[in-house]
This record gives structure tokens, C-alpha cells and sequence, in this order.
């Protein structure tokens, strides 16, 4: 949660040794989180130059390209990372989320033939269901207390649930209930999750445009 000291660090971290992938990773994220979207392009394609077969990187570039509203080629790297584990509901979630902007309809379909792929009972494919309309916000909620195996699973799966939920509430055009649920999501301080991390970029845009809709 002190992202101004971690990426201090991870400079230092850098200077004693070049070739870290893991320290450009990271920056590329704490980058984009501020919105420095050209820094954190070239850390995560320092990333792959160092590491070609850096998973993650391709996720956290996408997402970069995606807060930068470059939607194809974020498409590009949210593809490259859904087919490196296609049983992963969270790689075809990202996906989806991605290719909507693009085209709405061609996602929705894609993330259904997607699901095929899944595991019936995973946490990730309650969300992909609330997505394609097979799960109600009170099933996903009730759900997510099942099978826990560990303290803070359940804080972490509703991280998870606030942030996707924000999601649709945005494409529906409702920007106040978005924002309940990014605030939500930023209050389970489950910091090194995907969802948190960017669930305060996310609450910020969303707060502006809700500025401006009462202006």
C-alpha cells in the first residue's frame, strides 16, 4: 500500500541489478496506476525483452493499454495471455473486458464459448456467469462464501466481486453504483490483487465523470 517508497525501491533494485524483470514489472504497474502510461509501455516491453515467456507481463501491459485507451492492441496482449492458460476465468474475464470496448456483441459471445474452457466449480467461473447473465449479484455474494481455505479468501474474493461488478455498472452507464462498488473493492486492503491495484485509477475516472454529469 506505499507505492511511493516501492517504486524507490524498485529504481534501487534496478541500478544494482539492470536486468531484473520482476523490478520493470512492477514499475510498469505503479506507472500506470499514475497514469504514465508511455513509462509503463517501456517497462513492460523491457519485461518481455528481458523475459519472453513473462507471463504476467502481457496481462499488465494490456491492462496499461487498455487505461490508455489503445483497445487493439490491449486486445493483443490480453489474447496472448488468455491462450497461455485458457482454464484461467480471470485471463478470459480480462479479455472480455478488453475486446468490449471494441466490439460489445463479439465479446459477450466469445467470453461464452470461453467459459466452455473453465472449471465448473472455480470462483472465476461464478464471475464469467455473472457476466454472461447466468448468476445475480445475490448468487455471486452467497457463493463467494463457499469452499474457503483460507482467512482473508473471502475479503479477497469480494475484492474480486466489487471490482467486476463496477465494471458492468459502468458499461450500464450507472457511474454512482460504480463507484460504491470501486470504494468497496479499495476497503478490503487486498493490495496485491489486480483488482485493487487499479480499483483507485478506476474510482477516480469514474468520480470525474460523475463531476461532470452534475455540472
Amino acid at each position: 500500500g506505499l507505492r511511493i517508497l516501492s517504486r524507490i525501491d524498485f529504481h534501487q533494485a534496478l541500478k544494482l541489478q539492470p536486468n531484473l524483470a520482476d523490478a520493470y514489472n512492477f514499475l510498469g504497474i505503479y506507472y500506470t496506476q499514475e497514469a504514465e502510461f508511455e513509462n509503463a509501455y517501456e517497462a513492460f516491453d523491457a519485461v518481455l525483452e528481458l523475459s519472453p515467456d513473462y507471463d504476467y507481463a502481457f496481462l499488465n501491459r494490456g491492462i496499461s493499454l487498455y487505461y490508455g485507451e489503445r483497445m487493439e492492441l490491449a486486445v493483443n496482449d490480453m489474447s496472448d495471455f488468455y491462450m497461455r492458460d485458457p482454464s484461467d476465468g480471470y485471463r478470459a474475464l480480462w479479455l472480455y473486458l478488453a475486446e468490449s470496448e471494441v466490439d460489445e456483441l463479439a465479446a459477450k459471445t466469445e467470453l461464452a464459448e470461453h467459459k466452455a474452457n473453465l472449471q465448473a466449480n472455480a470462483w472465476a467461473t461464478v464471475l464469467v456467469d455473472y457476466y454472461l447473465g447466468n448468476k445475480t449479484k445475490e448468487q455471486v455474494f452467497s457463493l463467494a462464501k463457499d469452499g474457503l481455505k483460507h482467512p482473508e479468501e473471502y475479503a479477497e474474493r469480494l475484492c474480486e466481486a466489487y471490482f467486476y461488478m463496477a465494471k458492468i455498472a459502468q458499461k450500464k452507464g450507472d457511474n454512482a453504483e460504480a463507484a460504491n462498488y470501486f470504494r468497496l473493492a479499495l476497503a478490503t486492503n487486498i493490495y496485491d490483487f489486480v483488482e485493487h491495484r487499479y480499483a483507485r485509477l478506476e474510482l477516480a475516472r469514474t468520480n470525474e465523470l460523475l463531476k461532470t454529469s452534475v455540472n
